[in-house]
């Protein structure tokens, strides 16, 4: 079913690139007005619908993945750990199901990308907010590995410049030790 759905998310978004390139030869094509916004106003719905259906499928892909880390960690304090994700929009989702489904707790969650990334997102619990911000965790992290991060106290996301993960993994977790 993940296979499906990953491979649903790519189509999701290919249709979504198509639209966008689309809508480009409309605009930059002679033809007349009244056809042209006519167009225009179809390929905006059309555009708005996929976009609609990769943030559902995105949220979805989340919430499967939180799925596997509930089994793993039910009432720990601190989470850090790493999955799949092909966005720091479905990461930093997967974070705040999991700190919804686990409360009290502070999450870190990171995901290796090609191109020698490694996205982060992170959030704080309120009851640890007077130790440490998500942001001051996000950057600790994040920064070590020449990447960068920004966020607030309670949320925040970043990303190193690093294929090595296990090296952010125990970066995030000796952060954690130290801090929380």
């Amino acid at each position: 079913s993940l296979e499906i759905c990953h491979a649903s998310l790519t189509e999701a978004w290919q249709i979504s690139k198509e639209v966008g390139h689309l809508t480009d030869r409309v605009d930059t094509t002679k033809m007349p007005q009244w056809q042209k916004r006519k167009l225009q106003a179809t390929l905006k719905t059309l555009q708005q619908a996929a976009n609609s259906v990769h943030r559902k499928m995105e949220i979805r892909l989340a919430a499967e993945k939180v799925e596997g880390l509930l089994t793993k960690y039910s009432n720990e304090p601190v989470i850090i750990d790493t999955i799949p994700a092909e966005t720091p929009y479905i990461l930093m989702k997967a974070v705040k199901q999991l700190c919804n489904k686990v409360p009290g707790a502070s999450v870190m969650l990171l995901s290796s990308q090609a191109a020698g990334q490694v996205f982060c997102a992170c959030q704080v619990s309120k009851s640890s907010l007077s130790k440490a911000s998500a942001a001051d965790w996000a950057l600790a992290v994040c920064t070590q590995m020449g990447g960068k991060a920004k966020g607030s106290g309670v949320a925040a996301k970043g990303m190193a410049k690093t294929d090595d993960i296990q090296m952010v993994l125990a970066a995030a977790r000796e952060y954690a030790k130290n801090v929380f």
